[in-house]
């Protein structure tokens, strides 16, 4: 499941300074990718790829001879001690000499430096053609249907490393790539055991490729974050239960709870824009909020209509954003700062802080506002009409990370 690739380092300008072969310690899980040398070439001689680095600035290079740029790397045939072979990318001085940098000796690759050097995560972009020839044929035809279906979803960056949720045939896996150690690698929770890359795994990174997605050097994959030993214990205990007991524990906790049951709606792509009934039932709770001062009242009241506001805007919120759910929490915001007017004057008997309410609001409307990618000035208005409309100071300190016009 791996590719051998070794990255330069960088120093703090950004600068390549030194890159070296990789070795057989670099990597964890043996390759298997199906490349075989042409008529021509013997095993063990390269066939060129390119993998180009991502913000090094040339003009600050030092100068060398035959400096090659982008830098190339080569994928070769290797034979290992166990009797195997494996395909491994080897640097190269130049795009069109196929010859390997030495390990050791006099002549020096085209950066180094004897200089100890800070190495940092590089952004790399890989030859899309290199890796296609790269895989199994069957492999390669059961990537591009999953292509032509459309069964790859949204790509979601993490980790250094791009996963996206592939449906298989009615099944859904969630395959990551990376470049991890130095070694392009796929994890894929389909089960398959080849050492190649699955079909998950080819169909994301070339949906990535064509999405021009720059793969960090540097990357985590799933399986190596570090988890709290409460989220440990839930992952193993799901991990026991068969498919049917898991979907009915996970159905019959969705029954009882509307933000978990919107969340797994969410998380299945089973919600849509065209469906208002979330924006029927926070428009109801905020006309329930309006009314709670109208006839015989208590403070109790009044808070009780404050935490129904920061849960159902937590619910709306986790529904895919529009507009609308923007308009609509703007209502909410000046709604609730006219009664929490009523706490202010009520504080020692209140139990509620009436900033409490008001943070859910303004955080709900601040991730609508960086979801929905609304122009600055246009962000800008809506906090200043929200502004004028309130009595009482709103802390905007949650926007400065978005551009204001």
């Amino acid at each position: 499941m791996m590719w051998g690739i070794d990255l330069p380092c960088s120093d703090r300008s950004g600068a390549p300074r030194a890159v070296r072969p990789a070795s057989a310690g670099d990597r964890s899980r043996t390759p298997g990718f199906d490349v075989r040398p042409a008529p021509d070439e013997r095993p063990g001689q390269a066939i060129s790829a390119t993998i180009t680095l991502i913000g090094a600035d040339p003009s600050r290079l030092p100068r060398r001879p035959r400096k090659p740029d982008p830098t190339t790397v080569q994928l070769a045939r290797v034979d290992r001690p166990d009797g195997l072979t494996e395909s491994r990318l080897r640097p190269v001085r130049s795009a069109t000499k196929h010859r390997r940098w030495p390990k050791s000796g006099p002549s020096s690759p085209p950066f180094a430096s004897s200089t100890r050097v800070e190495c940092g995560p590089v952004a790399v972009r890989i030859d899309i053609q290199a890796f296609h020839d790269s895989v199994p044929s069957a492999v390669r035809e059961a990537s591009t249907r999953l292509l032509a279906t459309g069964g790859v979803g949204d790509l979601e960056l993490t980790g250094g490393g791009i996963q996206a949720v592939v449906l298989d045939r009615g099944t859904a896996v969630q395959p990551w790539v990376g470049i991890v150690a130095g070694n392009f690698t796929g994890e894929c929770d389909c089960g398959t055991a080849d050492e190649d890359l699955c079909a998950h795994a080819v169909a994301v990174a070339l949906t990535a490729f064509d999405n021009d997605v720059a793969f960090s050097g540097a990357a985590t994959p799933p399986s190596a974050v570090s988890v709290s030993p409460d989220h440990e214990d839930y992952l193993q205990a799901a991990q026991r239960l068969a498919p049917r007991q898991l979907a009915n524990l996970v159905a019959g906790h969705a029954v009882r709870d509307r933000l978990f049951a919107t969340r797994l709606l969410a998380e299945a792509n089973m919600l849509h824009g065209a469906d208002h009934t979330g924006l029927q039932d926070f428009r109801a709770v905020l006309r329930d909020a309006s009314n709670a001062t109208t006839g015989r009242w208590e403070i109790s009241d009044v808070e009780a209509a404050g935490h129904r506001l920061a849960s159902e805007v937590e619910i709306l919120c986790a529904r895919p954003a529009s507009l609308a759910m923007l308009d609509l929490v703007e209502e909410a915001i000046p709604v609730w700062d006219e009664l929490s007017g009523h706490l202010r004057d009520a504080y020692h008997i209140a139990r509620t802080e009436p900033e409490e309410i008001t943070d859910s609001l303004l955080c709900a409307h601040r991730d609508l506002c960086d979801s929905l990618d609304l122009d600055p000035e246009d962000v800008t208005d809506r906090l200043n009409r929200l502004v004028e409309r309130c009595h009482y100071e709103l802390d905007i300190s949650g926007y400065i990370d978005l551009p204001l016009g």
